[in-house]
């Protein structure tokens, strides 16, 4: 017999070895319907063992046992400060609606500290928006719109970003799991858009940040090389160079 808990709930029970298909590797819950991952039966013990262990969900995915506080704050520490670790023992599955959340979250706050500082450090340049319909026009509504609509372009950037990325990986035969998991990499590296906190270095600090962790992140979630990921990611780059190279070539050529 197998004793198979969810993380989710803790809802536990005893399944037949038999019962559990030949490389089975994730259950929905009966109870709470979440998918999540079993471990690895003797016979896969060895190799299990050799990579690591069995993955389990991010501690921002076990909110209901670790408190909404301190699973953002340890998934945000993962993220920044130990991201091989954090992204080589996350489960590659699971839904996409967890970690769309915590991008939500994370990209949000971080953009929303930008434009802040941004606005202070620029507010004596802003042109004057003058006089309208109900009186004085200032950026400060402006700005307060803009950070309203961050959860939006967060969105928008995950599933854009993880598509194009995804696709890349597949180009370089870098895709080894689903696009769940590229999914996952790329939401939960928002948490380096926090370094935006900092005022005048933080949102530098973020973008390089984010590039680092995201080339961890799909490393140790598609379990492939650093070179396989770092190719996928400079294709864009290289075409971008090809083409500029077959425009200006024969132009002066011609000349």
């Amino acid at each position: 017999m197998v004793q198979i808990v969810c993380p989710h709930c803790n809802f536990s029970k005893s399944v037949p070895e038999e019962k559990i298909p030949p490389g089975a590797k994730t259950a929905v819950c009966p109870r709470c319907r979440q998918r999540f991952e079993i471990p690895a039966l003797e016979g896969q013990g060895k190799a299990a063992a050799k990579e690591g262990g069995t993955r389990l969900p991010p501690p921002w995915e076990r909110r209901s046992e670790l408190g909404l506080g301190k699973s953002f704050s340890e998934s945000v520490k993962g993220v920044l400060f130990s991201p091989a670790g954090f992204f080589r023992k996350a489960s590659v599955e699971g839904g996409i609606k967890e970690p769309l959340a915590f991008g939500i979250l994370a990209g949000s706050l971080g953009m929303m500290f930008q434009i802040f500082w941004q606005g202070l450090i620029e507010a004596g340049d802003l042109p004057s928006l003058g006089e309208g319909a109900l009186g004085d026009l200032t950026w400060g509504p402006v700005f307060m719109g803009i950070m309203l609509l961050c959860p939006l372009f967060v969105i928008i950037f995950l599933c854009v970003a993880s598509l194009v990325l995804h696709f890349l990986l597949v180009i370089v035969r870098g895709g080894k799991n689903r696009f769940e998991a590229t999914f996952r990499a790329a939401s939960y590296s928002q948490a380096a858009h926090l370094w935006a906190v900092i005022p005048l270095v933080g949102s530098l600090l973020a973008v390089m940040w984010i590039m680092v962790v995201q080339i961890v992140g799909l490393k140790e979630m598609h379990e492939v090389s650093y070179a396989k990921v770092v190719l996928a990611m400079l294709i864009p780059f290289m075409v971008v160079v090809m083409t500029i190279a077959a425009v200006l070539i024969p132009f002066l050529m011609s000349v």
